[in-house]
């Protein structure tokens, strides 16, 4: 036995019962039984700044460089003072892994709200104008075309699907956008508008068509918006289908003490003990240093793992027979949360480096044939996928939809619905596209750079001269990175400097001075053999042909 493993166990041995015993929440059976024919229930489950390095099944972060034991050691929980553990206990996710599909290779974008706007609409940030986090007065425009509408509106004669948001909704900001989720296809939201200041003391709004109300919570968010997804479900029809959108806000930040009883027995104990860092903790109480912090973030990520399987676990039985699990996360670990033994904290949240937008993505359900269950998929896949590969699931029609709402603006998602039934099947994309800017508006992107939608073009003379843009070009303040790889290489591209509008010449009004263009850095890496890309390939006089080509392929999608 380890010797670190014989501590941790001795400890817990030696350490007083808690007083409020956990739940054992484990997924019921019938997740893995034999596969059922549809049509299908859609879950899908959105964590919340979690990243592969933070989920014991992608085996990232284990926890070999951590310190010694304390000295001198607790007597009730013996472990190392600075990084006590590598991964929460998330046995409802490990479950799901076991009778699902582990995808290895899903690509979002590095923050919040830009991630769910593509997976919401299936269409990259520079076109839905996402780019970063929703800002005061910012919101996905309800012109797009979200996953309950295409749900709502792909089946002939009548959708067979109802339609609920939970938890974390962020792709608006909040006042006055209150019935944002149902103007855009859901029949119900339950949940905050964006991030929750205190876990424990936050608004909960409540939309259905015919209104909206908000109450002040005093509960736990995670536990909540469990409890909210549970009777919803559970209070349609068993033959009714649904699609259940729940997205949970915990572990983001702030990092509080959730509730004791929604942990394993030595978390308790860690919390409760009294360390020579600190302790014993209370429910509710936020960290105020960074040991803190990462404690109480694993321990929040431990207790939306167990509301997850209290979910799953008190579903109605016809219901769940029928139910896909699809579970992702919006972006990767922050960086305060990285473990910097293991992993570089600069290439966390915020950034398109691995950490920040490789994360994790789980299938599982009656879909899944049962000699594929717990295998793991290689192949590229995109958070605009989910749109597409839905609407195969489900057997929802894009023709149906055009129908009724005319031909789609352009979409990027490609279903990988094909790697669900087989992991091994042929790769659905060549590419994988990230991307982040701070100014929140859909940009067109062209060989001279970004430039804001709706700006014309004009023609110097004569006409067969190079095009000028007399526009506003946007800007980005710095704020505008890109990456983009084929699952071996990855290019990023960060912006270095703004580029100008030349405007109109003010000595011959009918012309367009030449813009300035702006400047990006480029860095190339070979993820497949540095994971944590920290050689970077990049060459200005001589750059590898796989730079040229991922650079060529960037530029054709978003502009130089």
């Amino acid at each position: 036995m380890h010797a670190r493993l014989f501590l941790i166990l001795a400890g817990l041995l030696s350490a007083p019962v808690p007083s409020n015993p956990p739940p054992t929440p484990a997924l019921p059976p019938d997740v893995c039984e034999e596969p059922a024919a549809g049509p299908y229930n859609i879950l899908m489950i959105v964590l919340d700044d979690v990243g592969t390095d933070k989920l014991a099944v992608y085996g990232e972060t284990d926890g070999s460089n951590a310190g010694p034991p304390c000295n001198p050691a607790p007597t009730c929980y013996p472990v190392p003072c600075d990084e006590p553990y590598p991964y929460a206990p998330t046995p409802s996710l490990d479950a799901l892994a076991g009778c699902g599909i582990l995808f290895t290779n899903y690509y979002v974008n590095p923050l919040c709200s830009t991630t769910r706007a593509a997976m919401m609409t299936g269409r990259y940030a520079f076109r839905t104008g996402m780019g970063g986090l929703v800002g005061p007065t910012s919101k996905v425009e309800d012109a797009e075309v979200f996953i309950p509408e295409f749900l709502k509106l792909g089946f002939t004669p009548s959708s067979p699907y109802q339609c609920g948001a939970f938890g974390k909704w962020h792709l608006t900001h909040p006042s006055g956008n209150e019935t944002h989720a149902v103007d855009n296809g859901f029949d119900f939201f339950a949940g905050p508008m964006g991030n929750n200041g205190d876990h424990f003391d936050w608004d909960k709004v409540t939309a259905t068509s015919s209104g909206t109300s908000t109450d002040p919570q005093s509960a736990f968010d995670a536990t909540e918006t469990s409890a909210d997804a549970l009777a919803w479900i559970n209070g349609l029809a068993s033959s009714q289908r649904f699609f259940a959108y729940v997205s949970f806000n915990a572990p983001h930040s702030p990092y509080q003490v959730p509730p004791l009883d929604l942990l394993s027995l030595e978390t308790q104990d860690y919390l409760t003990c009294t360390q020579p860092w600190g302790g014993p903790f209370v429910e509710g109480q936020e960290a105020s240093n960074l040991h803190e912090q990462r404690v109480f973030y694993r321990a929040m990520l431990e207790a939306v793992d167990t509301e997850i399987g209290n979910l799953i676990e008190n579903m109605d039985a016809e219901q769940k027979e029928k139910t896909v699990i699809i579970v992702v996360s919006d972006n990767g670990t922050p960086r305060v949360i990285i473990d910097p033994s293991e992993h570089p904290i600069g290439h966390g949240k915020s950034t398109v480096y691995q950490i920040g937008v490789r994360v994790p993505m789980i299938v599982a359900g009656p879909i899944v044939e049962q000699e594929d269950r717990g295998e793991e998929c290689a192949m590229l896949v995109g958070a605009v996928d989910l749109w597409r590969t839905i609407g195969d699931i489900t057997g929802a029609s894009v023709a149906t939809l055009e129908a009724a709402v005319g031909p789609l603006a352009e979409h990027d998602g490609v279903s990988f619905a094909t790697l669900i039934a087989d992991p091994g099947s042929p790769a659905v994309r060549e590419l994988a596209f990230s991307q982040t800017f701070n100014a929140n508006f859909a940009y067109d992107p062209t060989p001279h750079g970004p430039y804001e939608v709706g700006c014309p073009p004009q023609w110097f003379p004569p006409s067969n001269s190079p095009l000028l843009w007399c526009c506003d070009r946007v800007i980005f303040n710095g704020g505008h990175a890109r990456s983009i790889t084929d699952g071996s290489y990855k290019l990023i591209r960060k912006l270095l400097t703004n580029g100008a509008d030349g405007g109109l010449d003010p000595g011959n009004p009918s012309t367009c001075l030449a813009d300035t263009p702006p400047t990006y850095k480029n860095e190339l890496y070979d993820i497949s053999n540095d994971p944590d890309e920290q050689t970077n390939l990049h060459s200005d006089t001589n750059p590898l042909s796989i730079e040229t080509s991922l650079a060529a392929a960037l530029e054709a999608l978003s502009g130089k």
